[in-house]
């Protein structure tokens, strides 16, 4: 993946981990996190910004991610399938791209429903 494709990709998580994107712009994406939010912030500004988001590169990061999907009530469990299967290699990078095609297909299928 591309920087910017993997900033888009990191985006995309934040969002349906139920992070809120802001409308400052500093240079890049930033998000607001909830009270119970894990990530460290920058307490000054109180946002973190994307580039510091480590989806792509750390599995205390992504796992979250995985397990949010793992629970999730859908219909069929193949498109679930993906995520798992990638977890056998455990290849972070296998991993993310499941994860983000996951994503990409469930925001697809909530609008349709909309």
């Amino acid at each position: 993946m591309t920087l910017e494709e993997t900033t888009k990709a990191k985006c995309l998580i934040a969002e349906f981990m139920g992070l809120i994107k802001t409308e400052k712009d500093w240079g890049e994406p930033t998000y607001k996190l909830d009270i119970k939010g894990r990530i460290e912030t920058d307490l000054e500004r109180g946002v973190i910004w994307v580039s510091q988001l480590k989806y792509d590169s750390s599995f205390d990061a992504l796992m979250p991610v995985v397990k949010k999907i793992s629970k999730l009530k859908i219909d069929d469990f193949s498109k679930k399938k993906p995520v798992m299967a990638s977890l056998i290699d455990v290849d972070i990078s296998s991993i993310f791209t499941a994860a983000v095609d996951f994503i990409i297909w469930f925001n697809t299928e909530n609008l349709k429903k909309v």
